[in-house]
């Protein structure tokens, strides 16, 4: 069974007036494969293993969080989700944090 992620909003108080977005689908690898893991990240680098079979990753910090994160250079929400679609293919990546602090990781 496979799933998807979909996401799909309205963007408001823009220069150019409200805006719709999406809906725009992410579909989940087809083994219906999910992992969610709380990762404790420590000051600096920290390799995120990413399976084979993921098709989508989120990482979700707490609500609480105030420890800067950044992903390949770009800086992240420090307490929204942040959603990347992947290749499929395994691998890692690296998130860095500024201190100490708990994230969630999503893959499917």
């Amino acid at each position: 069974m496979s799933g998807s992620v979909t996401i799909q909003g309205l963007l408001s108080g823009t220069t150019s007036g409200t805006q719709y977005v999406g809906p725009l689908t992410i579909t989940a690898n087809t083994s219906g494969n999910y992992e969610s893991i709380p990762v404790a990240l420590s000051t600096g680098s920290n390799t995120i293993t990413v399976p084979s079979w993921a098709v989508f990753c989120i990482i979700i910090p707490s609500t609480t969080n105030t420890q800067a994160l950044t992903f390949g250079g770009l800086s992240l929400s420090l307490t929204s989700p942040n959603l990347f679609s992947l290749n499929g293919s395994s691998g890692s990546f690296a998130l860095t944090s500024a201190g100490a602090t708990t994230v969630t990781v999503v893959f499917s």
